[in-house]
């Protein structure tokens, strides 16, 4: 399935009209998947995704829901909780905290963090930090 969406290629326009460049939505969700890993712990909008991107926040929430199945925000919590697990997995205890690596990945609320991250892993990051669950978890 492809989207339009509407960029003047180098500000020219076809009698008038701006160019119409079609962008397949496995490409649009590509787009985002990249910038996100580059820039994990960024705080950053639907909107500003779709800006980025080049394409109506609609289209953006369209193409996540094709490809993804879920929405580019839950899309982005995510992510950043799978980059938690492993910075709490490949941590030293002792030499950092949950904390820590929670606000370097965006995470502000620390008690919503905590709770989506025992729904996530079946487990509070804290004891993911101790590795004390290293042989239960796969």
């Amino acid at each position: 399935m492809f989207t339009e969406f509407p960029r003047a290629c180098g500000g020219r326009t076809v009698s008038g009209m701006a160019i119409i460049q079609r962008i397949p939505r496995r490409e649009i969700v590509a787009r985002v998947i990249t910038y996100l890993r580059e820039n994990l712990g960024e705080t950053v909008t639907v909107a500003e995704l779709s800006r980025i991107v080049g394409v109506s926040e609609r289209t953006l929430r369209a193409a996540f829901h094709d490809v993804v199945g879920i929405s580019p925000k839950q899309h982005i919590i995510r992510e950043r909780l799978r980059a938690a697990r492993e910075a709490l997995r490949a941590a030293a205890p002792g030499t950092t905290t949950v904390t820590d690596i929670a606000m370097s990945l965006g995470f502000y609320e620390l008690g919503r963090f905590a709770g989506r991250y025992r729904h996530t892993f079946g487990e509070a990051p804290s004891w993911t930090l101790r590795h004390e669950d290293d042989a239960q978890v796969a």
